[in-house]
């Protein structure tokens, strides 16, 4: 089945005013925000729902503060798949709504009460036995992989970079480039810059 969106190729772009004030002739940024809802999660969303349907899933649970839920979401019209998005009842109410849109379900619990396993989230979203669900909020199934194209267009854009910085959260992203590195054979060094302090 094809999807209704697409992600990836997206922009490469010479910085020249960072190359100037960082005394580098290259410095290029992947435009992630030209992905179809405007985040590099685009791509792992495209990814998961791809497999969903292809593994004949029913039901994808998230936990998520905006981003990764919407496009989660967005990615799964025009399949048979629920996406029921786990939100934080502090979350601001524009998000809450924009999430409602695109979700079969929204559940809000307190995310700074405990640690919220899969297996709890995926409980709390049943409403029968037959249904597979598979949490999304992760890389348990090997969601990395659709960071991996990454890699892919910047070699077919550029000579291999000497390094990649990438934002950390989970790691996942991170780990899909390392990935995309390892499978081209590519010398290019990977930098995870993460949130000082972030629990």
């Amino acid at each position: 089945m094809k999807l209704k969106y697409k992600s990836g190729n997206t922009p490469l772009i010479k910085i020249d005013k960072l190359c100037k004030r960082f005394g580098l002739n290259d410095l290029y940024i992947k435009d992630e925000s030209k992905n179809p809802f405007g985040t590099f999660k685009d791509r792992r969303s495209e990814f998961i729902i791809q497999r969903g349907v292809e593994e004949h899933i029913n039901k994808f649970v998230a936990m998520t503060s905006g981003n990764a839920g919407y496009s989660l979401g967005k990615f799964a019209e025009g399949t048979k798949i629920k996406i029921v998005n786990f939100i934080d009842k502090k979350l601001k109410k524009s998000i809450k709504d924009e999430l409602k849109k695109v979700s079969y379900k929204i559940i809000e619990i307190d995310f700074s009460k405990k640690i919220w396993t899969p297996e709890e989230i995926t409980t709390i979203a049943r409403e029968n036995n037959t249904e597979v669900i598979w949490d999304a909020t992760n890389g348990f199934h090997g969601y990395h992989e659709g960071y991996i194209e990454i890699i892919e267009e910047i070699q077919k854009e550029s000579p291999a970079p000497d390094f990649i910085v990438v934002p950390v959260g989970t790691g996942e992203a991170f780990c899909g480039l390392y990935g995309g590195i390892k499978r081209f054979r590519l010398k290019t060094r990977l930098i995870g810059v993460g949130v000082e302090n972030k629990w």
